[in-house]
This record gives C-alpha cells, sequence and structure tokens, in this order.
C-alpha cells in the first residue's frame, strides 16, 4: 500500500502542470537546450546566429526548443556549423556526443555518459529558471566551495571526470547567476558525511550554504535513499519544459514527459518531509559548529522514515 503524495508546502512551489509535459523526444530537447546555451554564452541574438549558420531563425527556435521532427532531423547536419560559430569549448569533443546522443532511440529517457557529459549538464542548468536539487548522498556541485569540490573529487571514482577549470566554471557560473533560483533537499546523514581529514572544509562548506542568496537549503531526514546512485535535479526551463537529471557514476540520466513526472513525484514527497527553512538552517548551523570543534567521532540519531517512504516502494 502506498502514501498519497500530497501538494508541497508554500516554501517550494509545485511546478506548474503544463511543465510535465514531453515537447520532443529527450535528446532533442537536451540537444537544443546546450545549442541555446552556447549562443547566449556568445550572446549572440538568436536572428544573426540563424543568419550566419544560413537557416531560418523559426528553425533555429525550433531546434532550440527541441521541436519535434521534421526540424530535429536537421540537426546532425547543422550542428557542426552551429558550434563552430558560437566557438564552443571543446567542440570536437561535444559534437561527436551530441551527434551519439541524437542517434539514441527516441524516448523520455537518455543516458550522457561520453566525455564532457558534466559540461552538457552545466549548459542545461544555466537555461533553468529554477532548479529542485535532491542528494541522499553528497552536496550538489553547484553549492561547492573551492576547497570542498577539490576535496571531492580527488575522492571519486567517476567515468571521464571533468577537469579542475570546468568543475570551477560550474560553481562560479552557479554562484553569478541571479536569475535561477535553487531548492535543495538534502537528507540529513549529508552533514555528516565527510573525510575524516576535511572536517574544516565541510563545517566551511555548511556554513557556506548558510549565506547563499539564491539558494533555500531544506534538510530530509528520510534514509530512504530514492536516488542511491547520484543526485536527482529537476529543471524548470520555461515555455512548457521540463527536464529531470540524474547525477551517476556512469554519467547524466536525462529524462522528460512520464518518466520526468515519476521523479517529480518522488520530489514531492520528499518536500512533504523537509524540515521548515528555519529548522534546517538551525541543523546546517549545528553541524558546522560541530564540525569545527574538536576531533571525535559525531554520534547521530536519525529518526525513523515516515510513512512516506511507501511512494518509492
Amino acid at each position: 500500500m502506498t502514501t498519497a503524495i500530497p501538494a508541497p508546502g508554500p516554501e517550494f512551489p509545485r511546478r506548474h502542470p503544463a511543465d510535465r509535459v514531453p515537447i520532443a523526444g529527450t535528446a532533442a530537447l537536451v540537444t537544443g537546450i546546450i545549442l541555446r546555451s552556447a549562443r547566449r554564452d556568445r550572446e549572440l541574438p538568436l536572428r544573426d546566429a540563424a543568419t550566419a549558420a544560413g537557416i531560418q531563425a523559426k528553425a533555429l527556435a525550433e531546434m532550440e526548443a527541441g521541436i519535434p521532427a521534421p526540424v530535429h532531423l536537421t540537426l546532425p547536419l547543422i550542428l557542426p556549423r552551429l558550434l563552430g560559430l558560437y566557438g564552443t569549448p571543446r567542440a570536437d569533443l561535444h559534437l561527436p556526443a551530441l551527434l551519439e546522443l541524437l542517434d539514441q532511440p527516441h524516448g523520455t529517457t537518455l543516458l550522457d555518459a561520453a566525455p564532457g557529459w558534466y559540461e552538457r549538464l552545466t549548459w542545461c542548468e544555466s537555461e533553468a529558471q529554477h532548479l529542485t536539487v535532491y542528494s541522499a548522498t553528497t552536496l550538489p556541485h553547484p553549492v561547492h566551495t573551492p576547497e570542498y569540490s577539490r576535496i571531492w573529487w580527488q575522492g571519486q571514482i567517476v567515468r571521464d571526470a571533468p577537469p579542475p577549470d570546468v568543475v570551477d566554471a560550474r560553481r562560479r557560473r552557479a554562484e553569478a547567476d541571479d536569475d535561477c533560483s535553487l531548492s535543495l533537499l538534502l537528507e540529513e546523514p549529508v552533514l555528516w558525511r565527510h573525510p575524516r581529514a576535511a572536517r574544516a572544509t565541510m563545517a566551511a562548506q555548511l556554513g557556506h550554504l548558510t549565506i547563499l542568496r539564491t539558494v533555500d537549503v531544506r534538510i530530509v531526514s528520510l534514509g530512504i535513499r530514492a536516488f542511491p546512485a547520484g543526485i536527482l535535479t529537476a529543471l524548470s526551463l520555461g515555455n512548457s519544459r521540463y527536464l529531470c537529471a540524474e547525477e551517476t557514476s556512469m554519467g547524466i540520466v536525462y529524462s522528460t514527459g512520464r518518466a520526468a513526472a515519476h521523479r517529480d513525484d518522488i520530489l514531492t514527497a520528499v518536500t512533504r518531509e523537509a524540515r521548515s527553512e528555519q529548522l534546517s538552517a538551525s541543523l546546517l548551523r549545528s553541524a558546522a559548529l560541530s564540525l569545527s570543534g574538536p576531533d571525535q567521532p559525531v554520534t547521530r540519531v536519525f529518526p525513523r522514515p515516515s510513512t512516506a517512504e511507501g511512494c518509492f516502494l
């Protein structure tokens, strides 16, 4: 028996139902988002970019929006021209990866495991109006401090791990983006999970979370491990576009449509169990203070999961 999923509280407003409607195959949508981000990085108006690429502005707009066939069928032909026009860093790496994504079966779930997956996720995040991030395992990359990020990557075994400058660029980009808000849902054990030699770094990292302007942090005492392999991010992109991304050791699993709606339901249930913003801030400060003290074992008692756990069975 499962538990009904209620609407989330006012601090985490539910996304508009239209955001759950699939616009196109996930590959076309992800590729379109990346193209738009790359164009905006160059500060190129859409019409100017289309003219330089030799296509109509309407066609480029539809490509960026992930409009279904027949428009997206021209993407493999136009991609090299657009990436070159935008001066995309490491275009020789991203072009074959994007072509491989577009070659996957048309559907609502997509695996991006090719080199450069981390950068492509960063481009997608930069186009979002709001991010909801849930983690039961670790702190998400966009909120890392430089020192925490360095130590974190040293201890990971990740396929095609990004170079340090790319990791730092993602962090700086997230900090500078005032147009995108972030709702962060952390299971409480994440606050105490750190390398023994990095207590001070973890303390500084938790303190950093309390001062981020566009980030709302909520602590969840579930222990249900809905996504044990990595981090779940829901991206609200506007114009009825909605995308989910799961970070795993193999790369990124993107989803749209019903697959994304299922993950949205999970986020709704997790949000229901989240502590208030005030209590969450108090827990962050308490954890940071404990980690800043003498080097001694930290004992925490975590509440038993509530009946909301049934939502994931």
